[in-house]
């Protein structure tokens, strides 16, 4: 029911299973809600917490708030609990602020959303490598674009070289518009 409600672009993205993956993309093509509903059935599937960071504390309340949307919509029973959304199974899913004095304590697979435009990207990047070392944890960087000098910019134009882990994709709104 999930991925029937994706467009294929999102569907696309959804359904690679890569560890490391890297989103370049348009804005308002509907990544944020496809992240809450994917951080959603991940924390169920995969049996670890999730941790969304975002821009902001007002971006990451509105992914939580998609996760809820998506919960209803799939009939999920989602247990509110502090920053965090809890999963049956008892799974978390975290909603956070970029701030990379704040994340090193977490642990699950790790969503950045709008990564280019993160404060102190370099520190948020280094701060939660971390967070997805044991076991088949999952980093996925998404961002519509800022510059190339910037960590996302960086990892994005360096795929084949320091960054050739990352699966990437990239969805421009003439991909959103013929979808």
């Amino acid at each position: 029911k999930f991925l029937d409600s994706l467009f294929s672009y999102q569907r696309d993205f959804v359904l690679d299973d890569s560890r490391f993956k890297l989103l370049l993309k348009s804005r308002q093509i509907g990544f944020s809600y496809t992240t809450a509903g994917a951080s959603l059935l991940s924390a169920m599937e995969r049996e670890l917490d999730q941790i969304v960071l975002s821009a902001s504390q007002d971006q990451a309340d509105l992914v939580r708030n998609y996760c809820r949307l998506w919960a209803e919509k799939l009939e999920i029973e989602l247990v509110p609990d502090g920053k965090s959304l809890v999963a049956p199974g008892g799974k978390r899913i975290y909603f956070l602020p970029s701030n990379f004095r704040t994340v090193q304590g977490y642990s699950g697979d790790l969503w950045m959303d709008e990564f280019a435009w993160h404060m102190h990207p370099e520190k948020i990047y280094k701060a939660v490598l971390p967070t997805i070392t044991i076991g088949d944890r999952r980093l996925v960087l998404m961002s519509t674009p800022y510059t190339q000098q910037d960590k996302f910019g960086e990892i994005w134009s360096g795929r084949g070289d320091d960054y050739d882990i990352y699966s990437a994709h990239k969805y421009t709104i003439h991909d959103a518009i013929a979808a």
